[in-house]
């Protein structure tokens, strides 16, 4: 894929593999638009203050990325994990933790997509965008031959820095 001139909406690009992936398309001559709770401006860079569960928040963000162009591509970062046992010395399990966990990774990854998707098949080239989502790749925690696999998924993307390699 050509990122050169191209715009892009990454979730969770304020850090970790989000920034990375920002960054390395913004180095590339990438038009970039950055959805997270918090960041920064930058060249090529855009941020906008995003909560990816949220249907209204997540449309500003796309319609901030349209103000540069068609999107090319939406690549959800977004995630949060949270370290706490199920039953532990303290009790149970927060269940206000837990619920954020799946806010975050599961409603808004599937809130970015479906609302992200249809813009990305409106290319006035005829051709057509292709949504990533290699946090389930690279930074949350698929291993070994799945992750192999989830890889493959993403041949002829460019390639980007993996945040943790030999993870």
């Amino acid at each position: 894929m050509e990122t050169q001139g191209g715009t892009f909406l990454v979730t969770g690009g304020g850090s970790g593999l989000g920034a990375a992936v920002a960054g390395n398309l913004a180095e590339g001559g990438a038009n970039v638009v950055v959805a997270d709770l918090e960041g920064e401006n930058n060249e090529n860079v855009r941020f906008i203050e995003t909560d990816v569960a949220d249907e209204e928040s997540v449309q500003d963000a796309i319609d901030a990325t349209l103000e540069f162009g068609e999107l090319r591509s939406v690549i959800n970062c977004a995630g949060v994990a949270t370290a706490e046992k199920i039953l532990g010395k303290e009790g149970p399990h927060a269940l206000d933790l837990f619920n954020k966990v799946v806010q975050v990774n599961l409603i808004g990854t599937f809130n970015v997509a479906r609302l992200g998707g249809r813009h990305e098949g409106e290319r006035a080239d005829g051709g057509r965008g292709a949504r990533r989502h290699r946090q389930h790749c690279l930074g949350r925690g698929v291993r070994g031959p799945d992750r192999a696999g989830c890889l493959r998924r993403f041949e002829g993307w460019r390639r980007l820095p993996d945040p943790a390699p030999g993870a």
